[in-house]
């Protein structure tokens, strides 16, 4: 009777000890595991961080269909680095955008401001004073907007303009403002693609 017990016993502990090594082997194995999954992650992202450089996207891309005619109207707008700073009603602080517009297969370009008015030009008594990169800059004269809106204006020369925003990476555009003088606007305008 002693003896079967003693063997029951050695039985037992065998499949203790058998029971514990399978569960520690799991356990180391699985480990091994997950550590090589994490290098392996790891790896995976310094490899795309070297191998693909960030991209900025300065300019955002949009189209919609004319429903009385089904013609596709195509913009690109690209948004200030730097904010204007006016008077009330227009304080807080306002971003100027470029937005260039294929309309009717006619390519015209609008600047503007979220807040504020730009200066009216009659007969071309204002311009605009463009400097692309570290080019010299140049004068442009402006048209207000049809409608009367008074915080966008229309370079004149859109099509020399829109090769040359391709062109270059930075703009700085100074512009009149109604009872704020001449301000600054600066652009990044690098990676422009546009071809119509």
């Amino acid at each position: 009777m002693k003896i079967i017990k003693l063997f029951a016993y050695i039985i037992a502990g065998f499949v203790v000890l058998f029971v514990a090594a399978a569960i520690f082997a799991g356990i180391f194995s699985s480990s091994e595991e997950d550590q090589e999954q994490k290098t392996t992650s790891a790896e995976e992202i310094v490899q795309k961080e070297t191998a693909e450089p960030k991209k900025i996207e300065n300019w955002a891309y949009s189209s919609d269909v004319d429903e009385m005619d089904g013609n596709t109207n195509y913009f690109c707008v690209t948004t200030s680095i730097n904010q204007l700073d006016f008077e009330f009603p227009y304080n807080g602080g306002s971003n100027g955008y470029i937005t260039i517009r294929n309309m009717d297969g006619v390519n015209t370009i609008a600047i503007s401001v979220d807040k504020g008015q730009f200066q009216t030009s009659f007969g071309n008594s204002e311009h605009l004073r463009i400097k692309f990169d570290d080019e010299e800059l140049r004068k442009y004269s402006f048209s207000s907007a049809a409608d009367g809106s008074m915080n966008v204006i229309f370079p004149s020369q859109s099509n020399s303009l829109i090769k040359k925003l391709k062109e270059a990476k930075t703009v700085k555009i100074e512009a009149p403002f109604y009872n704020e003088g001449r301000q600054v606007l600066n652009f990044n305008i690098d990676g422009l693609v546009w071809d119509k």
